[in-house]
């Protein structure tokens, strides 16, 4: 089914296709026929007491329509923009929209929003396979290294049935049985989760050569791969370049989708490739503006170019998308990911005000999240970094404790601009660790330096000079 996306309400499904999903950045100009007709009824003048009552009711009828129209389309603003994708399965026509759409939102990390499109279409068609494979994969980040959850993908997968066999019997084509068994074996009992990870880029890599011309396959094989090569520990880049391969051939023929240019960037986040992934970042940064995660990936590239702007500007869309969606209880990672990368680009632009009000946005939402580890352990990095970067140093004598044997080198206490003073830092296990990171970056700072005397003094040693 085709599904359009307008600014501020869906329009009807088209009559043929259920395969593809799109949204434009943009949005549509003109207004829904809702719109329209409660404007010529709002305009219409009344002819007679009859005709009167009658628009006054249409008129009434009217404001409570668009009332529903903006409450609508404020809740689900986050919905509106997520790329465009090619992906037909067996689902009704119903819930195969709001599949589509959680699949685009998967692409570029929107779990939250993903789970809600994909359990929309299990209500829709309970025996959906699709749409429980697509909801297992909303637990677990792919490429971060952090504990596995493999309780919520095995519950999803017991809501579809009981056994493995159970499940595989209610996909009713080989390619989507290929991708259910695939999760079945990501999800399964045997072996630890990097074990399985691994198992899963094997099982996708399968499916793309039954299936070499499908972008789907493709670009869920090249995700697989880069998780693949995290739980591996490889650093060869080997598996980076294979996914970048198929991520940049799907990306070729969709410039829109959302998968093919994130996991492009994801491929190439270095120094020596992130030239291969700047046309994907400049497109990235425009076709997925409702999830906040897509907003701020392109900078991983950006930042590898100088292009401070974009860093700061991105990561400030980034920021203001997370903080629409984000809930007490939530994750804070997004938000503290965009905030973190935001001031490094506008220190380097030189704009130390701004870089101020990151480091106090980050306070509220370290307050506001009842501390969580992102953001507490991100506060110390963003205050150290701001008074390397500006050179707004305060220098405090030590205080001298009796009976207790001072570290040398540690005579003095680097503190921070007035403006960012707490009282939090007098905490001594804060103030040390701040002080490692502030060493850590001055480290930083001065390793190119450092990489290049020791070059020229060893050119040097080999000419004998």
């Amino acid at each position: 089914m085709c599904l359009t996306v307008l600014t501020a309400a869906r329009a009807p499904p088209a009559s043929s296709g259920r395969d593809k999903v799109s949204s434009s950045g943009g949005g549509v100009s003109s207004a829904p026929a809702s719109f329209r007709h409660y404007n010529r009824v709002h305009r219409c003048r009344p002819h007679g007491r009859d005709s009167g009552v009658f628009s006054m009711k249409k008129f009434f009828s009217g404001v409570v329509i668009v009332m529903w129209m903006f409450t609508a389309a404020t809740a689900d603003a986050q919905f509106n923009s997520v790329g465009s994708l090619d992906f037909p399965t067996s689902g009704s026509p119903e819930a195969q929209q709001h599949f589509l759409r959680g699949v685009a939102i998967l692409h570029s990390f929107g779990w939250k929003q993903a789970i809600a499109e994909f359990q929309a279409a299990q209500r829709l068609d309970p025996d959906f396979a699709m749409a429980y494979w697509g909801e297992t994969l909303c637990y677990n980040h792919p490429l971060f290294g952090s504990p596995p959850d493999d309780d919520n993908p095995r519950a999803v997968l017991q809501r579809l049935g009981a056994s493995r066999d159970e499940r595989l019997a209610k996909a009713p084509t080989d390619r989507e049985k290929g991708f259910l068994a695939a999760v079945e074996v990501l999800w399964g009992e045997e072996g630890a989760y990097d074990d399985r990870r691994v198992a899963y880029m094997e099982a996708m890599h399968q499916l793309s050569d039954r299936y070499p011309d499908d972008d789907e396959v493709a670009t869920f094989a090249a995700v697989a791969t880069l998780s693949a090569a995290r739980a591996l520990n490889d650093r060869t880049f080997r598996y980076e370049m294979q996914a970048g391969a198929l991520a940049l051939k799907v990306f070729g023929k969709n410039p829109n989708h959302p998968g093919a240019p994130h996991y492009a960037i994801h491929a190439f986040d270095d120094p020596t490739h992130a030239p291969l992934a700047l046309p994907a970042a400049l497109r990235y940064a425009e076709i997925a503006p409702a999830v906040a995660h897509a907003r701020h990936m392109p900078t991983h590239i950006f930042i590898q170019h100088g292009m401070w702007d974009y860093v700061s500007n991105h990561n400030q869309v980034a920021y203001d998308v997370a903080r629409d969606l984000w809930v007490p209880g939530d994750s804070v990672g997004d938000t503290v990911h965009a905030l973190d990368w935001g001031q490094y680009g506008d220190l380097q632009l030189g704009d130390y005000a701004k870089a101020r009000t990151w480091i106090q946005r980050l306070e509220m939402v370290a307050r506001e999240s009842d501390g969580q580890a992102r953001a507490q352990t991100t506060l110390p990095l963003v205050r150290a970094r701001y008074v390397v970067e500006s050179e707004e140093w305060q220098v405090q004598p030590a205080r001298q404790s009796t009976g207790t044997r001072q570290g040398r080198g540690w005579g003095v206490v680097f503190s921070f601009h007035s403006a960012l003073n707490d009282s939090s830092l007098l905490v001594p296990m804060r103030v040390a660790y701040e002080r490692l990171v502030f060493v850590w970056l001055i480290l930083l700072r001065h390793v190119p330096e450092i990489l290049t005397h020791r070059e020229a003094f060893n050119q040097d040693k080999g000419a004998g000079v």
